[in-house]
């Protein structure tokens, strides 16, 4: 007897992890794709060319796909150019192109807008560009202060390459064209050189807009060669010297966002390279503003983490000087008692860098940006553009391939999202905001929160991947993608142990039963390594004071306004989060729209299997009891 209900009670367990699932709210309805074509723009002194469509691939779906979404921001004119949220608006139509139609014309939001029947009038820094319309163009000029601070600049940066660095780049060259240069820092890899790095950086999707409405960008930007781990980051002494006589802006944005890194690792990628930008920033004869990218969780044993310093563990010298003098067994010694504190290398790197910046970056104009997890693109420079599987894109990707089964989380605590186009905006607009502030001594260095407000929490977040596994099934899924959100830690680790130990352990059984090389439980491995690194994220209450930032938006006009966006109330973030998983695989997985009838297909059929073997194990649970009890 006692064996046989020992069996009942393994598969009632089994039954019950099988079909645990996230519950959808019956209210929210299904979102449907929005499609998006990206018109073309073309110079006012060539009115004879036409505009030309962009490859939908590498672009959006194509136009002839229509969308519920969103329909009063949106704008459908003769031929052409659809775009939910442009920076600039379609081509053709009545007016052109248009972020929020009123009448035929429409308000534009950068190039477009404001047609009628002719045209429609645009913009791009100094230059005037036009929209094919019924009747011709209209001239207008419009005033931006961030332009005009812009123009004649020559910017530095470090962290060009990152994921963010892209994004500012792009920006940059696109919507200030009249600054003088953009020098980039780049180091090479084990497989790359610098040189190799800079071309391909331009290879990707989220540069396609500038090189259509620039095709020149390339006289722009300049690759230095050089490394922030390294003294005087690398750079030649003949280079420095051009850099301190030519640079007036410098963005310090490098970093080792890695969480498993090691103490020494994270020390000289996030605070050496600090150090040394300081030393050449203090060493420019005219810079007018240094941003440094910093992260909101830098701070994280604070309650409320307010737009102020905090004091460290240690001192940026010291840490250097434990670094050079400790062995890496010590070190690792050391670094178990930071992350007692800390919940990884890179957040207590950063909070030792922001100290340092307090004490050595005294009279300079210098700026702190605190941004929390930032994701892809919200509207530029295309929707939805990210480039790699960090956070919550890694998340969502490993759960929609079926390998993520069980998510800990609370529910209630705000995800603390920031789409990687609005970081960039705000950090242009900070620097022209300290670019207007008076240099002293007595001069407080500002920080600057990037939070939201208002931001979704964690239980919208499983009800939007939730929607999108259906929408935009993964073509490289292995299983049905099945995965409990729960805020039973015991639970959560049953799961684990069941699909994340146990069923790897018996498929690599298999495996090597068939001359196979095993690979489950090394690929489980690294799942379970992820979903350890980032649960602190998920299961601790962040408040964020972010005063700093509503009163830079205040003070912007509102052509900025519309020119660098980073107004979170504006964020519709239910159809924002969904379809940035429908572009997540396309630019990190290169699968397009055109296939996705078939993933869908695939879906059914795992759904199909996951379904019978959830019913087959139901059904002997059942006929267990009816056997055991009747």
């Amino acid at each position: 007897m006692l064996h046989k209900l020992s069996i009942l009670g393994a598969l009632v367990a089994i039954f019950l992890l099988s079909c645990s699932a996230v519950p959808i709210d019956d209210k929210q309805q299904e979102i449907q794709p929005q499609p998006q074509a990206v018109p073309a723009e073309k110079r006012l002194d060539t009115p004879e060319a036409q505009p030309t469509d962009k490859n939908e691939s590498d672009l959006g779906p194509p136009a002839e796909e229509k969308s519920d979404l969103d329909t009063a921001n949106t704008f459908w004119g003769w031929g052409g150019g659809y775009y939910r949220r442009p920076y600039y608006g379609g081509y053709g139509g009545y007016g052109g192109g248009w972020r929020r139609g009123y009448g035929w014309g429409g308000y534009g939001r950068g190039f477009g807008g404001w047609g009628g029947y002719g045209g429609g009038w645009g913009w791009g820094g100094s230059r005037y560009y036009w929209e094919k319309g019924t009747s011709g163009a209209v001239i207008m000029d419009v005033k931006s202060d961030i332009q005009d601070f812009f123009r004649d600049q020559t910017i530095f940066i470090t962290g060009g390459t990152g994921f963010v660095g892209k994004v500012v780049i792009e920006k940059l060259l696109r919507a200030c064209y009249d600054l003088k240069m953009i020098y980039v820092l780049v180091r090479a890899k084990k497989t790359q050189s610098s040189g190799e790095r800079f071309q391909k950086l331009f290879d990707m999707a989220c540069f396609e807009r500038v090189k259509e409405l620039r095709p020149n960008f390339r006289e722009k930007i300049q690759m230095i060669q050089g490394d922030c781990s390294e003294p005087l980051l690398g750079l030649s002494s003949q280079v420095r010297e051009i850099l301190k006589k030519e640079v007036t802006v410098i963005i310090s944005a490098a970093a080792d966002v890695r969480f498993d890194q090691d103490l020494r690792q994270g020390v000289n990628n996030n605070v050496r390279n600090v150090k040394e930008t300081l030393d050449l920033a203090k060493e420019v004869l005219n810079l007018k503003a240094m941003i440094y990218v910093s992260t909101a969780f830098s701070n994280p044993d604070h309650a409320r983490i307010s737009e102020k310093f905090y004091k460290p563990l240690i001192s940026a010298e010291n840490l250097l000087h434990l670094v050079e003098a400790l062995d890496n067994k010590m070190l690792k010694v050391l670094e178990q008692s930071i992350l007692k504190k800390w919940p990884n290398v890179y957040t207590f790197t950063k909070s030792v860098a922001e100290d340092l910046i307090k004490r050595e970056g005294k009279g300079l104009p210098l700026a702190i940006i605190r941004p929390a997890i930032v994701i892809s693109s919200i509207e530029e420079p295309v929707a939805g553009w990210v480039d790699n599987l960090y956070g919550i894109n890694g998340q969502t990707t490993g759960i929609l391939l079926g390998a993520i089964r069980s998510i800990y989380y609370i529910k209630k605590y705000p995800a603390h999202l920031v789409p990687c186009d609005f970081l960039a905006n705000f950090l242009l607009a900070t620097t022209w905001n300290l670019s207007n502030q008076n240099r002293s001594l007595e001069n407080p260095i500002q920080i600057y929160s990037c939070v939201p407000d208002d931001c979704i929490i964690n239980s919208d977040v499983a009800v939007y991947v939730e929607k999108s596994k259906w929408l935009y099934p993964m073509g490289n899924m292995f299983y049905f993608p099945s995965c409990s959100y729960t805020q039973c830690y015991y639970y959560h680790k049953l799961r684990l142990f069941i699909f994340h130990l146990l069923l790897p352990l018996i498929v690599d059984g298999v495996l090597i039963c068939l001359n196979r090389k095993p690979v489950a439980t090394k690929f489980y491995g690294k799942i379970n390594k992820f979903l350890e690194l980032t649960h602190y994220f998920r299961t601790t209450l962040f408040q964020f004071e972010n005063t700093n930032l509503k009163h830079l938006w205040q003070q912007m006009s509102e052509k900025d306004k519309e020119m660098f966006n980073f107004d979170f109330s504006g964020i519709d973030w239910e159809p924002y989060m969904v379809e940035s998983v429908k572009w997540s695989q396309h630019f990190v997985f290169k699968q397009t729209l055109g296939d996705l009838p078939k993933r869908k297909r695939r879906l059914m059929i795992f759904a199909f299997a996951h379904y019978a073997v959830t019913a087959l194990i139901a059904f002997l649970a059942i006929h267990l009891l009816y056997t055991l009890f009747l």
